[in-house]
C-alpha cells in the first residue's frame, strides 16, 4: 500500500486529483445554480453532474499514464527507468493525500446533493417569497349564456391547480381570490391585500363549439402589464387543459420559474378528454366549495357521475373522497366507518390513475388523520401524506391547515401555529385558520391575542356564525359569560340550524335563567341530534340524573354514530347520578386505550384521566389513583387556565382528590382571580354539581370565592337582562372588539 501511494505522488495523481477535484466541485456548484436561471430540466442537470463525475475518473487514468511536461504530452515510465528522484519535500508529499480525500469528499457531497435531490427538504420551511407571487382573479364571463358562469369558473379553478403545481410559484387560494369578483378595486390594492406581487386576470367567450380566452398578467406594484394572450379553440375537454398548460408555463416563464420534469408533466396532464364528465366535474366541485348539507349531496352525485362517463378520471375520485368526507365531518350524514371506508377507497383510485396527485395525499392525510383518533399508528401515515402533498404542492392551503390540526393534537402549539399562518398566506380571506389561530394562541396562554383573531375573522366573515361562536366559547371561557350570549344572540340570528341555540342554553344555566334555558329546550327541533341531549339535561337541572341517563340511553337507542360524544356525555352523567360502574363502562367505551396498563396522559385527554383517576379511586386503588392525578397534574402545569382552549380548574380537582387541600384552595384563589366563573363551560356541570370537589366545598375559604363568583354572575345576569328587554346587545359585543 505504501508502494502504490509513493507511486501515485510521483505520477502526479494526487495533484490532478486535487486540482480536478476542486474545479469540478466550482463547475457542479455553479451549474446547479445557474441552469436552473435558463430553464434548464432535472435531468439535464443530471446528466451534467454524471458527465463532470466520469471526467475524474478519466482525469486519473490519463494522470497514470501521462505526463505533461515542455509542452507536451509524455507517456508516463516506471519509478526504476525514471531519472527524477527527490523533486518533493516529504512534509508537503505528506500532505498532498490529505488534500485530495478533503477535496473528493467535497465533490462526492456535492454530486449526491444534486443527483439525490437532497438539496430539497420533503417539506420547506416557507412557500415562495412574494417575488413569485401571484393571485388569479375569477374571470369575466363574456359569453351571451349567464349560466356559463359556472363552466368559466371551472376553468380558473383548474388554471389555479396548473399553477399551484410550479412550487417556485406562491398561489393565492381561490376562497381569497372570489372575494375580488366583479370589483372595482385597482391591482394596487388588490395585491397589497391579498399579499400578491402579481395578478393574472382574464375573460372567457364561448360562442358554440368554440372557446375564446383571453389573458393578461400584471405587476401588481407598478400596474406593469407583464403578458398578455389569446386563445380561440375548438371546445374539448383536451383544449381546454392544453391552453391552461399554455398559460401556466408561460407565466412561469414570465415570473422567472423555473419548472422541474415532474411538474411540466403534472401542468401538462389532461385529466380527461370526455367534455360532460368534465362538465359534471366543474358543477360538483362548485357545489362541493359551498360546504352547504344540499349542495355536498348533490357534489357527491355529480362526482359519481362524471366517473361512470370517464372511470379514469383521478381528479373525479378526489371530489367524491372530499365530499364523502365533508358530509361525515361537517354534517353527521355518513357513519364515520362507512365516510373513511369509502373516501379511501377513492383516493386509492385517483393515486393508482395518477400516483402524484397533490390534492389526493392532502385528502389521504385528512383521512388518515380521523382514523388517528382511534389508531394512533395512523398519525405518522398522515403526516407523511400531508408532506408529500405539499412537496408536489406548496401552496395547497388546505394540506397547511390540516397538517396543523395534526401538530396541534399532539400538542406542538408553536408548529401548528406556524402552519396555519402559512396557510393564512396563501388564503388571506381564507376562514378556517382564524377559527385555528384564535384557538392555538388561547392553548399557548394569549387569549388577548385570541380575542383579536377571532375579532379579525368577524371583520373579514360578518355573515360566518361559526367565528361568532368561537368568540362566545371562548369568553365565556374567560369568566365573560354576558358578552359570550351577546354573540351567540348575533351567530343565532345568522345560522339556520340549532347549536348556537344549544350553546346559549348553557350560557343561561350558568347565569341562573334555567326557565329561559328550559324554554329553548321546548323549542329545540325534535329531529335535531342534540334534543335528547338537552332534554335529558332537563333532568339534570330538576335533580333528577338518573332520570337522565335512562332518557339519553332510550333517545338514542340504534342511532349512537350521530354523535361521536355520546359515551362522554352518558358517563358524565352517570358520575352525577352515582352509578360508578356505568360510568367507568361508558369512559372505556369512548377511550378504548384506557384498558391498556400504560396510559399516556396529554392536553386531549386529561379531563377523561381525571375521570378515570376519581372512579379508580372510589373502586379503592388509591395507589393508581394517585399516580393518574399526578399525570393530570404535571399535564396542566403547562396549560392555559382559561379561554377556548383553557382547563378551567383541572388542576384545582386533582388536588382535592389527592387530598392536598391548602393547595387545591390556593389554585382555587387563582383561578377565581383570572376570571373563572364555573365548570358547566369546561366540564359539563356546574360547581355545585362538580363530585371532585366534595373535600373542599365546604371549606371556609372555598366558601368565600364561591361568593365572589355569585357576585360576578348577578351583575353579568343584570346585564345580560338589560340587553333581554332592549334588544340591544352592540355594547356588550364592542367590549371584545376594542380589547
Amino acid at each position: 500500500m505504501i508502494k502504490l501511494i509513493s507511486e501515485l505522488q510521483r505520477r502526479g495523481v494526487f495533484k490532478v486529483a486535487a486540482a480536478y477535484a476542486f474545479g469540478a466541485w466550482i463547475l457542479i456548484e455553479s451549474g446547479s445554480v445557474i441552469f436552473p436561471v435558463f430553464g434548464a430540466s432535472e435531468s439535464f442537470v443530471r446528466g451534467y453532474v454524471i458527465f463532470v463525475a466520469i471526467g475524474f475518473l478519466a482525469s486519473l487514468l490519463l494522470a497514470w499514464f501521462y505526463h505533461f511536461s515542455e509542452g507536451r504530452l509524455h507517456r508516463e515510465v516506471s519509478a526504476e527507468q525514471s531519472h527524477i528522484t527527490g523533486d518533493q519535500d516529504g512534509e508537503s508529499r505528506r500532505a498532498i493525500p490529505v488534500l485530495v480525500v478533503t477535496l473528493v469528499a467535497a465533490l462526492c457531497i456535492s454530486i449526491a446533493l444534486n443527483i439525490l435531490g437532497s438539496r430539497n427538504p420533503i417539506v420547506s420551511d416557507s412557500v415562495a417569497d412574494d417575488s413569485s407571487s401571484i393571485a388569479v382573479l375569477p374571470f369575466t364571463n363574456i359569453s351571451n349564456d349567464p349560466s356559463d358562469t359556472i363552466f368559466v369558473d371551472g376553468i380558473h379553478d383548474d388554471l389555479l391547480t396548473k399553477l399551484a403545481n410550479v412550487n417556485a410559484l406562491r398561489v393565492i387560494s381561490r376562497t381569497s381570490v372570489l372575494m375580488y369578483r366583479g370589483t372595482n378595486k385597482n391591482m394596487r390594492d388588490i395585491g397589497r391585500e391579498l399579499g400578491a406581487q402579481h395578478i393574472l386576470e382574464g375573460s372567457v367567450r364561448r360562442v358554440g363549439d368554440n372557446i375564446r380566452i383571453n389573458m393578461q398578467l400584471i405587476n401588481a406594484s407598478n400596474d406593469e402589464h407583464l403578458w398578455a394572450q389569446t386563445y380561440d379553440r375548438e371546445l374539448t375537454a383536451k383544449n381546454i387543459f392544453d391552453i391552461q398548460s399554455e398559460i401556466s408555463t408561460q407565466i412561469a416563464g414570465a415570473l422567472k420559474a423555473t419548472l422541474s420534469d415532474s411538474e411540466w408533466d403534472r401542468v401538462h396532464t389532461v385529466p380527461t378528454e370526455n367534455i360532460e364528465a368534465y362538465r359534471l366535474f366543474v358543477s360538483g366541485r362548485q357545489n362541493l366549495h359551498q360546504r352547504r348539507f344540499s349542495t355536498t349531496q348533490s357534489a357527491r352525485t355529480q362526482f359519481q357521475q362524471a366517473i361512470e362517463l370517464d372511470p379514469n378520471y383521478a381528479d373525479a375520485y378526489v371530489g367524491l373522497a372530499d365530499a364523502v368526507l365533508l358530509l361525515h365531518i361537517n354534517h353527521n350524514d355518513i357513519p364515520e366507518a362507512e365516510a373513511l371506508r369509502d373516501s379511501q377507497l377513492s383516493i386509492d383510485k385517483a393515486l393508482q390513475l395518477n400516483p402524484s396527485h397533490p390534492d389526493a395525499f392532502a385528502t389521504q392525510g385528512l383521512i388518515y388523520m380521523q382514523q388517528s383518533m382511534t389508531d394512533p399508528q395512523a398519525r405518522a401515515r398522515a403526516e407523511e401524506s400531508f408532506k408529500l402533498a405539499l412537496k408536489l404542492n406548496p401552496s395547497n392551503a388546505r394540506a397547511w391547515m390540516w397538517y396543523s390540526t395534526l401538530e396541534q393534537d399532539i400538542g406542538d402549539y408553536e408548529r401548528a401555529l406556524e402552519y396555519n399562518k402559512k396557510s393564512l398566506s396563501l388564503d388571506p380571506i381564507g376562514r378556517i385558520p382564524y377559527l385555528n389561530i384564535g384557538k392555538l394562541l388561547s392553548a399557548l396562554d394569549r387569549n388577548e391575542e385570541a380575542t383579536q383573531e377571532f375579532a379579525k375573522g368577524i371583520e373579514l366573515h360578518p355573515d360566518w356564525p361559526s367565528i361568532y361562536m368561537s368568540m362566545s366559547i371562548h369568553l365565556q371561557r374567560l369568566g365573560r359569560v354576558d358578552e359570550g350570549i351577546a354573540w351567540t344572540v348575533l351567530a343565532s340570528s345568522l345560522n339556520d340550524k340549532q347549536f348556537t341555540d344549544t350553546n346559549l342554553i348553557g350560557a343561561q344555566i350558568e347565569l341562573g335563567q334555567s326557565e329561559l334555558a328550559l324554554k329553548a329546550i321546548e323549542n329545540i327541533a325534535d329531529d335535531d341530534p342534540l334534543k335528547g341531549l338537552f332534554e335529558a339535561y332537563v333532568h339534570v337541572l330538576q335533580g333528577e340524573p338518573k332520570i337522565a341517563l335512562e332518557s339519553i340511553e332510550k333517545f338514542y337507542a340504534g342511532r349512537e354514530e350521530i354523535l361521536p360524544m355520546l359515551s362522554t356525555i352518558k358517563s358524565d352523567v352517570a358520575l352525577m347520578a352515582g352509578d360508578l360502574d356505568a360510568s367507568r363502562k361508558y369512559l372505556l367505551e369512548s377511550h378504548p386505550e384506557f384498558n391498556e396498563r400504560e396510559i399516556t396522559v396529554d392536553d386531549m385527554n386529561a379531563s377523561a384521566v381525571l375521570k378515570l383517576a376519581y372512579l379508580t379511586l372510589q373502586s379503592g386503588d388509591q395507589s393508581s389513583a394517585q399516580n393518574l392525578l399526578n399525570e393530570v397534574l404535571s399535564i396542566t402545569s403547562n396549560q392555559t387556565r382559561l379561554g377556548v382552549a383553557g382547563h378551567g380548574i383541572r388542576d384545582v380537582q386533582a388536588l382535592a382528590l389527592l387530598g392536598r387541600t391548602e393547595e387545591a384552595i390556593s389554585a382555587f384563589k387563582q383561578a377565581v382571580s383570572a376570571g373563572y366563573i364555573s365548570s358547566l363551560s369546561f366540564d359539563g356541570f356546574e360547581l355545585s354539581k362538580d363530585v371532585y370537589l366534595r373535600s373542599i366545598q365546604n371549606d371556609p375559604e372555598f366558601v368565600e370565592q364561591v361568593e365572589i363568583i355569585n357576585h360576578r354572575i348577578t351583575s353579568m345576569r343584570a346585564r345580560v337582562e338589560t340587553a333581554q328587554s332592549t334588544g340591544d346587545w352592540e355594547s356588550l359585543r364592542a367590549i371584545a372588539l376594542d380589547d
